[in-house]
């Protein structure tokens, strides 16, 4: 018994290192333990600081703090599912879509939230970011706005000051009496996207200081049946506008539409004019940058009876250079099939150059689905028919809310 309890070294030693090992595995556990905790912490801090930073329109610091989530946390379903909606918003349709699809391969991915996902990946990528996010199908957005704007030449009038008309005798160069003069515009417009059922696109505007009518637009499109996840979605389109000088213009078409591009094509009349004939349409969106959108279009149309026409072709851009900041521009060339007036330069066809630039600054209003828009503008036409060249300026306020 004496032997058996006496002091042994080697046995001793043993036991030391058994303790000691024991002690160390329970520190590791426990810094695992405390780290998992912490990392879910920062994981969800993050996200909740990327929802604030979504709600005040800066994408960038979403952007990154999105990816700080999921660094802590890369099974966050929800920080992955914003990220490929802001991705999409910010003209990243690739991107967005490669996060998407893996969100569907996902087996934890419930089922409902599947589909949901896979309708996404139909959508095509937006062509401004805040305004066409890609939407589920069964999904309908509404949005209302109403806007205040002051603009130098309302009815793009000529800004010449004298006229050359051309007779077999000779020209003619006569002074023209005319006064450009600014107007106030007021607006209200309301906009239904559905991509499954019947959206609509209405607005009316009033112009003070030019003695021009009231404008309006109203315009009604739908989906076309077609098989279940056919790559081209098929839909019709009417509507039916008035121009500030009281010029009435009527449409129907049907348009195909794919990821970044759509094909429209339809009947048009002007009864004023007594003119109707065919347009064609074809648009292409591109991704440049992710603070860069781009889009390209070109289009004809021919007057049945007259034999008439033109053709049209242009690029648009949009720049973010920061949150809440936007810089717009289109440019444009257009050219007649025919002769426009045998008094015009001896009936020489028309051309047409065309400059757009527009900034924006937007704010977010009590949430996100308020905002406030304040909107510079200028716009420059040349044409080798002085009678359609002219220039414009103008202010724009807005006041634009989204239920979904």
């Amino acid at each position: 018994m004496i032997d058996a309890l006496r002091f042994s070294p080697a046995r001793a030693g043993q036991g030391l290192l058994r303790g000691l090992f024991a002690l160390a595995l329970l520190c590791v556990l426990a810094t695992a333990g405390a780290a998992g905790q912490n990392a879910d912490e920062e994981a969800r801090l993050a996200y909740e600081q990327a929802r604030q930073a979504l709600q005040a329109g800066q994408w960038v610091q979403a952007e990154l703090l999105l990816e700080r989530s999921l660094m802590f946390n890369p099974d966050h379903a929800e920080a992955r599912l914003e990220l490929a909606a802001l991705l999409a918003r910010t003209g990243r349709a690739s991107a967005a879509r490669a996060l998407v699809a893996t969100l569907i391969e996902d087996p934890r991915t419930p089922d409902a939230h599947r589909l949901r996902l896979r309708a996404m990946l139909e959508q095509p990528s937006a062509a401004r970011a805040g305004v066409g996010d890609a939407l589920p199908q069964d999904t309908v957005v509404v949005i209302g706005e109403t806007f205040v704007a002051w603009t130098r030449n309302p009815l793009a009038r000529a800004d010449l000051s004298q006229l050359t008309l051309t007779f077999p005798e000779g020209s003619i160069t006569l002074p023209v009496a005319q006064e450009l003069r600014s107007g106030v515009l007021a607006g209200l417009s309301v906009q239904r996207i559905a991509p499954q059922g019947l959206s609509v696109d209405a607005s009316v505007q009033h112009l003070w200081g030019s003695g021009a009518e009231t404008a309006h637009r109203f315009g009604l499109s739908g989906r076309l049946p077609q098989a279940e996840g056919a790559p081209v979605r098929l839909r019709w389109l009417a509507q039916t506008q008035r121009a500030h000088d009281g010029q009435d213009r009527h449409t129907l078409a049907l348009s195909a539409a794919g990821t970044a591009w759509r094909v429209s094509a339809g009947l048009f009349q002007e009864p004023e004019l007594s003119r109707d004939g065919l347009y064609l349409r074809l648009e292409r969106l591109l991704e440049l940058r992710p603070t860069l959108q781009a889009s390209v279009f070109a289009g004809a149309e021919q007057v049945t009876d007259e034999g008439t026409g033109f053709w049209r072709a242009g690029a648009a851009l949009a720049w973010a250079p920061s949150p809440g900041w936007t810089l717009l521009g289109q440019a444009s060339l257009h050219r007649d099939f025919s002769g426009y007036s045998p008094w015009l330069r001896d009936n020489a066809p028309r051309r047409m150059h065309s400059l757009d630039l527009a900034l924006e600054r937007a704010w977010q209003l009590a949430g996100p689905d308020w905002q406030f828009l304040a909107r510079v503008h200028g716009s420059r036409r040349w044409s080798n028919l002085e009678l359609f060249g002219y220039r414009d300026a103008g202010l724009q306020l807005s006041l634009r809310r989204r239920w979904q």
